[in-house]
């Protein structure tokens, strides 16, 4: 194998890596963001298009704030996770800026974000799975229903 050809895979797998963690972190930022803010109840919460996730969204108000407080007793959101990932980011900024560029600095930033986001996406699942395990038959026919209902509803930003 070439040289030309070992360096392609590498930037074909690092490239693979920025975008599976760009995923992760807007799966994590859509579900985290719209169940601490507590949903549609008047809160200031930034309302898009989105409104979070199709499950959040299937949840009923106090179903979403139960959540939301669970999360927080795990301590996902919390301020140190949120300076944790700041310090990542900054670091991976700085990498960015390295002259001569270096990639293996820029690789081991966002590989180790790409673990803080994945930790913290897990943990938040697993509490919504307990939350719906917990869920009575009814609970969950409901839920189910309100599942379905959301996908139906014609999305507000779609164009005619």
């Amino acid at each position: 194998m070439s040289s030309t050809e070992g360096n392609g895979t590498r930037l074909w797998v690092k490239v693979t890596l920025f975008v599976s963690l760009a995923v992760n972190l807007a799966i994590l930022g859509i579900v985290t963001g719209f169940v601490l803010k507590g949903g549609p109840d008047g809160r200031d919460h930034r309302q898009s298009d989105l409104r979070g996730s199709l499950f959040v969204q299937g949840l009923e108000h106090e179903a979403r704030r139960d959540l939301g407080r669970a999360l927080r007793e795990e301590g996902i959101g919390r301020r140190e996770q949120r300076e944790n990932m700041r310090r990542n980011a900054e670091a991976v900024i700085s990498a960015l800026r390295t002259v001569p560029f270096d990639i293996d600095a820029f690789v081991a930033g966002v590989e180790d974000r790409h673990q803080i986001s994945d930790a913290q996406r897990i943990r938040a699942q697993e509490v919504f799975i307990s939350h719906v395990e917990a869920m009575s038959d009814a609970e969950r026919a409901a839920f189910a229903d309100r599942l379905e209902a959301i996908l139906k509803e014609p999305r507000k930003d779609r164009r005619p």
